[in-house]
């Protein structure tokens, strides 16, 4: 028999592990009075905005129109404000730079920071620690 270890972070606030990209890139970090936007097709807006409720801060999600009901009522759900609008991802990223531009806010990208990254690294850091645990006292 073969051990098997789950990391089940459909679970997590937010649905999915990428609120520890979005946790990452706020803690410690300088936040413009204006706070923070994404865009996003779901996950990472929930994600954004569930940690800018933690942190008290202003945030604004730019989602498509063709977005889930259900993502976009979590993401509204926590406090953020939902611009909803357009066919795909891409304008809701074209949304999102222009509200960064016009207000100051921080712009958090799903993918593409460092700091995103290393938030999620932390999953399989969890994990390998868990199992290590779970492998030892068996």
């Amino acid at each position: 028999m073969v051990p098997v270890s789950l990391k089940l972070e459909s679970f997590q606030h937010g649905g999915s592990f990428k609120p520890r990209g979005a946790c990452n890139n706020l803690v410690g970090g300088r936040i413009p009075e204006a706070g923070i936007a994404a865009a996003s097709g779901g996950n990472h807006g929930a994600a954004v905005a569930y940690a800018a409720r933690m942190l008290k801060l202003p945030v604004q999600i730019s989602v498509p129109g063709i977005s889930s009901p259900a993502k976009v009522a979590r993401i509204s759900g926590y406090g953020a404000t939902v611009v909803q609008g357009g066919t795909n991802c891409q304008e809701a990223l074209g949304r999102c730079q222009s509200y960064v531009a016009q207000s100051g806010a921080l712009n958090l990208y799903a993918y593409d920071t460092k700091q995103t990254i290393d938030g999620h690294s932390t999953l399989a850091q969890e994990l390998e620690q868990q199992a290590q645990i779970l492998i030892q006292s068996s």
